[in-house]
């Protein structure tokens, strides 16, 4: 009845019905007290809420909204009341895709202002009165969550939780949204800072936070060579060179007819211990192996690995079980691969100016060349035929050798391995047997392998990947928050005219697969 009379003042006329259904608060006295102003109270026939189909409608909209604001603020549900009438105060404030305005602008010919407008429970500071303080040393703001809007007037709701109680105030800061403010440039405040340039001063200090800034990964051998690390990153190159003679992997030629070369690029990683600290630098010479013709300077590319699967299967087999494990890494793996055809590759004249006008003509696999991978797998299963393991027919890079009572289990994934074995001895003849053919890195202690932690705890396996989601997060998702709801918060577009960077789309694509298969 107030909202009916409500509406005769603002808008000078009652309305002339007043749909509704049967319930207890609608069959009183209310048909009389519409007729004095009007109104024709217009139920609908019982038990056919179709009939007030708008209603039903919006009633479903708004509870649709209020859950899902409940659960994303995590304010207590007690104030579910307050979530409704936030959702329906939101909703009145956005265009309605038919007639392109808001249901305020329709009744009242006001079009809303987004200032007022936070997500239901933002964490704002509001300003404790002069008044209400009980000494000059209290603080002059306490930490509140919007719980929504007025009835009427300005301000906000907030739930005060050191309190438990509801506060209105408009006298509140939202640290969190602070450059969330109108677009219309206007004339800076005599009080403040301009908007540009608070966004401004904000942007630069997420830019300074210490997430390894200085260690990033150079993009170039030239930019690695002058920046903070050039110490660390013209030593691994060396090493990778030196690395590469120690091997015979390549040998140096003069460019002749039918040698064309593929180019080359330096690839930087730097490799993590479990807890997070700083394992080695790594430099790559990588070929550019997408400009190989099939047929010409590669055939066969197709090389198996070992899944997750079966790694997770192990890891509780071995935990259920008391067997002994370790995991091993194969360095340079690739470089002890031979390779039988035919290619040549550009040297890396930033690292030896004296071999330039030179070509190198590879004798073993090189890092970027397609048929790379399946060298290695050939050349790794030969190894271990020849030491007694036989491989699965089902996981052809998963590796058994049983004698007698004794046995070992490997589990290769290109080149890092987790092998488990009946006792400790048979490991460490393993050890021995796999030192003798190549570099190996070789680890008693399980606790990372292949990007993945380990972790024994009250006789159970835990894995976890947070080094990986941390620099998922780092590198592409730094401005992000928690979602329940997935929808996003701009007006979605067809074609935005923005084309997304196909690299960065696919590496990040990439990590969160991994991230998903991996635990």
């Amino acid at each position: 009845m107030a909202w009916v009379i409500h509406l005769k003042t603002a808008l000078g006329r009652a309305p002339a019905y007043l749909c509704c259904d049967n319930a207890a608060e609608y069959v009183g006295n209310l048909c009389e007290r519409l007729a004095e102003v009007g109104t024709v109270l217009a139920p609908i026939s019982p038990y056919h809420p179709q009939q007030n189909g708008k209603a039903e409608h919006a009633n479903w909209t708004f509870g649709d909204m209020a859950c899902t604001m409940l659960h994303d603020s995590k304010i207590p549900k007690i104030y579910w009341s307050y979530a409704y009438l936030t959702a329906a105060y939101i909703h009145n404030r956005i265009p309605n895709s038919r007639v392109k305005t808001s249901p305020l602008e329709q009744l009242y010919g006001i079009k809303p202002s987004p200032n007022e407008l936070y997500p239901f429970g933002s964490r704002a500071i509001v300003h404790v009165p002069k008044d209400i303080r009980t000494d000059k040393i209290e603080e002059r703001g306490v930490e509140c969550l919007m719980l929504g809007y007025p009835k009427a007037g300005s301000g906000w709701l907030f739930y005060v939780p050191s309190q438990k109680r509801i506060v209105h105030t408009s006298d509140a800061v939202f640290p969190e949204y602070q450059a969330l403010t109108v677009k219309e440039a206007r004339p800076a405040s005599a009080w403040g800072e301009p908007t540009e340039e608070i966004a401004a001063a904000e942007l630069k200090a997420i830019e300074s936070l210490p997430v390894e800034q200085e260690h990033r990964l150079p993009k170039t051998i030239k930019v690695a060579l002058s920046g903070t690390d050039s110490q660390n990153w013209k030593a691994a190159a060396d090493y990778e060179i030196e690395k590469f003679a120690s091997l015979g992997v390549w040998e140096l030629v003069n460019p002749h007819k039918g040698s064309k070369a593929l180019g080359a690029q330096w690839v930087f990683t730097i490799k993590r211990k479990a807890n997070g600290s700083i394992d080695k630098f790594r430099a790559c010479y990588v070929a550019k192996g997408f400009h190989q013709v099939m047929g010409t300077d590669c055939n066969k590319t197709y090389a198996p690995t070992a899944s997750l699967n079966t790694l997770r299967l192990l890891l509780s087999i071995a935990q259920s079980k008391n067997f002994p494990t370790a995991t091993f890494d194969i360095s340079s793996a690739y470089l002890y691969s031979p390779i039988e055809e035919d290619v040549y590759v550009q040297p890396p004249v930033e690292i030896m100016p004296q071999w330039k006008g030179k070509i190198m003509r590879l004798k073993k696999a090189m890092y970027g060349t397609q048929q790379a991978a399946r060298c290695w797998w050939k050349f790794f299963s030969g190894k271990m035929r020849n030491i007694g393991f036989t491989a699965s027919e089902l996981e052809p890079s998963l590796y058994f050798c049983r004698r007698g009572l004794e046995f070992v289990v490997i589990w290769l994934h290109v080149d890092d391995g987790f092998a488990m074995g009946s006792s400790q001895k048979v490991l460490d003849d393993l050890h021995q047997a796999i030192s003798v053919q190549m570099e190996v890195k070789w680890l008693d202690s399980v606790d990372k392998i292949v990007g993945i932690n380990i972790s024994h705890q009250d006789n159970a396996i835990f894995l976890d990947q947070h080094l990986l989601v941390n620099q998922i997060l780092c590198d592409y998702l730094r401005a992000c928050f928690p979602k329940r709801s997935t929808l996003p918060e701009d007006h979605i577009e067809t074609n935005p005219g923005d084309p997304v960077n196909s690299t960065e789309y696919r590496s990040i694509l990439g990590l969160l697969m991994y991230l998903c298969s991996g635990t």
